[in-house]
């Protein structure tokens, strides 16, 4: 039998709470210091799982705490009897939860019987505030510092709470133009009648903004950071300053924005606001050239311009061969503040010959919202013009209105390992076509798309992808144009297939890799698409669905270079051989 000695610990010290600012020379004049108080909650069923599982159990004798709560904060003892450290450190977590609820002499042994861990816990009386004094410079400070505390006579004496208090005392000071503040715990007296605390505090002078400060900001002209955190002036509000940064975030040309402590000018009665920004490349390169079973060859070169001379404004030409013919060229200009509004828009050309069938010249103008950080929404005008060679519709000229919603949060904007992006769009076209023999109608057609990515790791060196994507679209007409249908297979939609190998009216599509991750952002995956799809196509005595069920696997690397990233993947249609594989080499290089 293996036994532990009474463990306790004493009441816990709570250190003085402020907010600081600099001064021009960097000399720190008020230090921000930090709570000293021990607060865990235990509310993790696994660890009560694990523990069943590793055959101990535990019994809890002397305390109203939760058995659940005991077996989180004791887990890590229960998976390894006889482990007389992790005892130790389990044991200090319980006391410290029940001191931080008032039972400050609480104490607690514990010792093995077996695989049984017996505990023992004297939790003593619950402790309640008899007195709760603020001290401070004048009447005016104690009335506003004693409104944001809302600790009171007869309260559990919590030192958590007492923190959570005092910070709350600084965010309402920072809110109302005093970033000077100062609340500091003088007295934490114990006696048999319960805590008297004492606390001292002032705010300290008012302060104003005077404009900002963007550290790290080499290529970005600071005018346009100035213009996208917006007009700042007036008492210094803290969370007008994080409205500032989300703005400056917002444009998207930064891989990090952080709030600095704010920088005080020479008088102490205005501040600036600082942040840390973290740029990255701006302008890529992109080529992808990939082999098909068939013998064809197909590629990609995409060129990125952006964040042009600083002003955060963008340009991108793209070409693309599909092989058989099929050929695509983008152009695209974006503008990142609108009138300096926070609205970004896009303007773009695209030209398509999709071999002998059709050809599509399309213009689209597009305009960008950001709600948050993460959130956006967009809305878009297009209007595009086809023309065909063989088939009913000779000419069709189409205007269409998007409307679109994103969520992006990952923890990284180049190389992500976790995160969700999802993204809903809508849209709806009115398209007036000329058919053979001269005879025109009017159509109307809708779509929606719904997509998402998640990534998630699964160890220190492996992670799981998953992409799914679903679009559909109906019409007037029952039997949609060729123009008018979603294109499936090929490196950027079903792995394994050719370019673009599948036209049809709706599909949902799944992406899933496994990725084995090594220094330096490289990684190895194995991957598995799969594809199901739906087509309207014309019979002789009218018309019938036809069903796609497909799928790809395969294997690629995604390395990194000393010039930028080179990916090398290799796709299998479900029924052929190894050899039939389409094999697609990208190379992205920054500069």
């Amino acid at each position: 039998m293996r036994s532990l000695g009474m463990l306790g610990q004493a009441s816990p010290a709570i250190a003085t709470r402020t907010r600081a600012l600099r001064d021009p020379l960097g000399r720190v004049r008020v230090m921000r210091a930090r709570v000293m108080c021990v607060c865990l909650a235990g509310v993790a069923c696994l660890a009560l799982f694990v523990g069943a599982a590793s055959g101990a159990s535990l019994v809890l004798r002397g305390t109203r705490l939760p058995e659940r709560q005991a077996n989180a904060l004791l887990g890590e003892a229960m998976r390894a009897p006889g482990d007389t450290t992790r005892l130790v450190a389990g044991l200090a977590r319980l006391v410290a939860r029940l001191q931080d609820s008032g039972y400050l002499d609480a104490r607690a042994s514990a010792r093995w019987q077996g695989d049984q861990l017996q505990v023992e816990v004297r939790e003593g009386r619950e402790h309640r505030f008899t007195r709760v004094q603020l001290r401070a410079y004048s009447a005016a400070d104690s009335a506003s510092i004693s409104r944001a505390l809302a600790l009171h006579a007869g309260d559990i004496a919590s030192p958590s709470r007492v923190a959570v208090a005092m910070d709350a005392a600084l965010d309402a000071a920072s809110e109302s133009g005093h970033p000077y503040a100062r609340v500091s715990l003088s007295g934490w007296d114990v006696d048999s009648a319960g805590v008297a605390l004492v606390l001292t505090g002032d705010l300290g002078p008012q302060i104003a903004f005077a404009g900002a400060r963007f550290i790290g900001a080499r290529v970005t002209n600071p005018s346009l950071l100035e213009r996208a955190a917006g007009n700042l002036s007036g008492p210094y509000v803290q969370s007008r300053a994080e409205a500032a940064r989300a703005r400056v975030e917002q444009l998207g040309l930064f891989r990090s924005v952080t709030l600095a402590d704010p920088e005080a000018l020479g008088d102490f009665k205005q501040a600036r606001v600082v942040m840390n920004v973290e740029e990255r490349p701006y302008n890529q390169f992109e080529g992808v050239l990939g082999s098909q079973g068939d013998g064809g060859v197909v590629g990609l070169a995409r060129v990125d311009l952006e964040n042009l001379a600083g002003t955060g404004r963008a340009a991108r030409v793209r070409w693309e061969s599909r092989g058989k013919g099929v050929s695509q060229s983008l152009a695209r200009y974006h503008e990142p503040l609108v009138f300096g509004f926070p609205v970004a828009a896009d303007l773009s050309l695209e030209a398509q010959t999709y071999d002998t069938l059709f050809t599509r010249t399309k213009l689209g103008l597009a305009a960008r919202w950001a709600l948050s950080g993460n959130e956006h929404l967009e809305a878009g005008l297009e209007t595009e013009r086809v023309v065909q060679d063989i088939a009913d519709v000779r000419e069709a000229a189409s205007q269409t209105t998007r409307l679109a919603v994103l969520h992006e949060h990952f923890d990284d904007r180049l190389s992500p390992r976790r995160g969700l992006g999802v993204r809903l769009e809508a849209s709806q076209s009115f398209s007036r076509q000329k058919l053979v023999g001269g005879l025109r109608r009017s159509v109307r057609s809708s779509a929606a798309e719904l997509g998402g990515s998640l990534l998630r790791p699964l160890g220190a060196r492996t992670g799981l992808s998953l992409e799914a994507h679903g679009a559909g679209r109906i019409g007037s007409e029952r039997i949609l144009g060729l123009y008018e249908r979603y294109a499936l297979g090929g490196a950027a939609s079903l792995r394994g297939y050719n370019e673009e190998a599948f036209r049809v009216d709706r599909y949902a599509l799944t992406r899933l890799e496994w990725r084995a991750y090594v220094p330096g952002g490289q990684y190895a995956f194995l991957f598995w698409d799969h594809a199901i799809a739906a087509t309207r196509l014309p019979t002789l005595t009218g018309d019938r669905v036809q069903l796609l069920n497909r799928d790809g696997y395969g294997a690629g690397l995604s390395l990194a270079a000393s010039a930028g990233r080179v990916g090398v993947t290799y796709g299998v249609a479900s029924g052929l051989g190894p050899l039939s594989g389409k094999l697609h080499i990208q190379v992205m290089a920054p500069f």
